[in-house]
């Protein structure tokens, strides 16, 4: 129950993101971000907007390291 509870809630706070967005927001703040590329994802779609992650250092340096060898690779 707790996976689909997990994938639910990403569903519906992408979808209330991309409501907003399409409301006119400018910027999007993602707290507690962990290793969801919600972010990520939508900035590459609206690099218009400004997309900003607040969260554990060290979740964050490991996240940002993992993206830097994916584009590399």
């Amino acid at each position: 129950h707790y996976a689909q509870h997990m994938a639910a809630r990403k569903i519906a706070i992408e979808k209330q993101t991309r409501a907003q967005i399409a409301d006119g927001i400018t910027q999007v703040l993602v707290i507690g971000a962990g290793f969801d590329a919600l972010a990520l994802r939508l900035a590459n779609m609206f690099p218009h907007l400004y997309f900003f992650e607040l969260d554990m250092g060290h979740t964050q340096s490991t996240k940002l390291g993992a993206y830097n060898n994916a584009l590399i690779s």
